[in-house]
């Protein structure tokens, strides 16, 4: 089987690699419908559909196939795919990891995003995943590929109006990385409409963001700053923010009590510390 030595060739990092055009024809020609075939997720398929779609992902990573992909069904029955195996329960991380790493990168074209959500079970899935997957990589990428989908707000209603908001929220949390990526996911979503901003304050957002703002991971500051300054724009949601110590929280970061700087990047601090003496300039004059 030649997947293995394929995901390797497209998996390398060696900076002297250079593609093709006709290595490009090759791939796009003889191996997209072979893939495309061979998405199918039977019980017997398995260790063949895994070396796919971690064939899958690499090919996705790369602009010059990613565009020879939208003139197939792939993204279709990658979809169909992954919600067939996500169903199941079993959670089959190994296979569920590629598959949705790949959905991610397919849903950073817009046109690609609305046929992987033509299936309506796209969104469910990736609720139950983020909610309830074993694996916490999984919950994490299955918010990445969500957070990808909510950059466009042709998709913001569908994920308003699936119930994922909640989940969103509560994800803020989870574990460090999971934080981040539910910021990240929320500044895209919210950024579309001050409707979406009203609902996730209902939902309890920022008592769920305050906490995060003074968190020892910087990178977790920094996020929560990005998805504070979208929110307490409106009067409204800056009371509630000060209910909730946000105030106190800002300060912390300004004076450098994250943490010390061995478990963080100095500049980082830096750039965190400034972002909150500019909220605390902009909306307490400061």
């Amino acid at each position: 089987m030649a997947a293995p030595y394929l995901v390797t060739y497209l998996g390398g990092d060696n900076p002297q690699l250079q593609v093709s055009a006709a290595v490009v024809n090759v791939f796009t020609e003889d191996l997209l419908p072979a893939l495309e075939r061979h998405l199918i997720p039977k019980e017997e398929n398995w260790s063949l559909l895994l070396e796919i779609a971690w064939l899958l992902f690499y090919l996705t990573t790369k602009s010059e196939y990613l565009v020879h992909i939208r003139e197939t069904q792939i993204p279709e029955k990658t979809a169909l795919c992954f919600i067939n195996i996500a169903r199941t329960g079993i959670h089959r991380s190994e296979i569920i990891t590629p598959l949705v790493r790949s959905l991610g990168n397919i849903c950073c074209m817009t046109d690609l995003t609305s046929r992987v959500l033509q299936h309506d079970k796209t969104l469910t899935q990736i609720s139950l995943l983020i909610s309830d997957a074993p694996d916490v990589h999984v919950r994490k990428e299955s918010m990445w590929l969500l957070t990808n989908i909510a950059a466009s707000s042709a998709f913001c209603g569908a994920i308003m109006t699936s119930g994922l908001l909640r989940i969103i929220v509560y994800s803020l949390a989870s574990t460090t990385d999971i934080k981040i990526q539910a910021c990240l996911c929320l500044c895209n979503l919210l950024s579309h409409s001050k409707e979406y901003c009203h609902l996730a304050c209902q939902e309890g957002v920022l008592q769920s963001l305050v906490p995060l703002i003074s968190h020892p991971d910087v990178h977790v500051t920094m996020t929560a700053l990005w998805l504070t300054e979208l929110l307490i724009t409106t009067s409204e949601y800056l009371s509630t923010f000060d209910q909730s110590h946000g105030k106190e929280a800002l300060e912390k970061v300004i004076k450098q009590e994250l943490t010390d700087t061995c478990q963080n990047d100095v500049t980082t601090l830096k750039q965190v510390s400034a972002m909150a003496q500019d909220l605390m300039r902009q909306y307490y004059q400061c």
